[in-house]
């Protein structure tokens, strides 16, 4: 039927058996997860799944009452905090306490066991035992001015 080569269809221009199969045309693209914003189509944003249909009066007071319930329950929650953070607080004053009473009882015993350390060594030294004497009177008076008083 006309001039064209055989195997050929007549007004498409192209061969039977050579369809080009390019990228664009093998390509697994899905479209249905791609809103479209062009050519007047709105993006559908409402959530997927089953929801609720009829929205009333019960269903807003429903969603109240769970918030309300979610704000309460937080509420609880910090005012526990606050009050372990109060009493954590309290006991971080009496432990100060405490430590400042064991550090002074520290200074003071270690104060003690100079001036026997001091002794020791005089009577190592063979120091008179009247001399050692005196010299602990005079550090007695020194260390504790309230008794001179007396």
């Amino acid at each position: 039927m006309g001039t064209g080569m055989a195997g050929t269809r007549m007004g498409t221009g192209i061969a039977q058996g050579n369809i080009d199969n390019g990228m664009g045309v093998t390509a697994h693209v899905k479209v249905d997860h791609r809103p479209v914003t062009q050519q007047g189509l709105a993006m559908s944003t409402r959530p997927l799944g089953p929801r609720r249909e009829v929205v009333d009066k019960s269903y807003f007071l429903t969603e109240l009452n769970q918030k309300t319930k979610a704000i309460r329950t937080e509420i609880s929650k910090m005012s526990t905090e606050c009050e372990q953070i109060h009493k954590d607080n309290e006991k971080y004053a009496s432990l100060d306490q405490k430590r400042e009473s064991i550090w002074n009882e520290v200074k003071n015993l270690e104060g003690q066991l100079a001036d026997f350390n001091l002794a020791m060594n005089r009577v190592r030294h063979n120091m008179p035992v009247d001399e050692l004497r005196d010299m602990y009177v005079i550090h007695i008076y020194q260390t504790y001015p309230e008794i001179k008083s007396k």
